[in-house]
């Protein structure tokens, strides 16, 4: 699944060679973006908006934007409940148990390219609560969350070491519960292998 020219979703069949536009993610007059597989390939999240693609900043979004959901086969893509309805939401990324949907959000920023008010959150994969994953109390900028193989963690981009980038991670208990962020670089290369690897 990708953005064709940031505007609709196209499915590529690697098996086919078929490329074709995701009916309900391909709406004319409509931005449609940032795809994101669930675990077991039933469903896609994305960016939905109305306009706002920046000129100066290539394919990054200057107006809020919800996370909507659809069958990867197609059909009506919904709103997804605690990821839409307030300030931008992007980024999305499915736990690979299925269970939970990480995004970055923010209210008082501006851009999804590089925003200082961007934090990270979970919310349960059908909608719900969202949980913040990041410090929200600073405006370092936190970005980009993904998982690790057994979705006990997630790692994201953050400038909370100063103006540049590093990964940090939080871990995340069955219930959802978040644990403080830690550097990555604060641990053993072997312990963040197996953070990245373990089933």
């Amino acid at each position: 699944a990708y953005a064709y020219n940031n505007e609709d979703i196209y499915i590529y069949d690697l098996t086919t060679g078929k490329n074709e536009p995701l009916q309900g993610a391909a709406e004319e007059g409509v931005i449609e973006t940032m795809p994101a597989w669930n675990s077991n390939g039933s469903k896609i999240a994305f960016v939905h908006t109305t306009t706002g693609i920046s000129d100066t900043v290539g394919t990054a979004l200057d107006i809020p934007c919800d996370i909507w959901v659809i069958s990867s086969a197609g059909g009506s893509a919904t709103m997804l409940p605690g990821a839409s309805g307030l300030g931008f939401n992007y980024y999305p990324a499915y736990s690979p148990d299925g269970k939970w949907l990480a995004f970055v959000h923010h209210t008082d920023g501006t851009t999804t390219d590089d925003d200082p008010n961007a934090d990270v959150y979970i919310i349960p994969a059908e909608g719900g609560l969202p949980r913040a994953v990041s410090n929200t109390n600073d405006d370092n900028g936190d970005t980009m969350p993904t998982w690790s193989k057994d979705s006990t963690k997630v790692m994201f981009s953050s400038r909370d070491c100063g103006n540049q980038y590093d990964i940090f991670f939080a871990g995340v208990s069955s219930d959802g519960m978040v644990s403080q962020p830690q550097l990555m670089s604060e641990i053993s290369d072997t312990e963040a292998f197996e953070y990245l690897t373990k089933e």
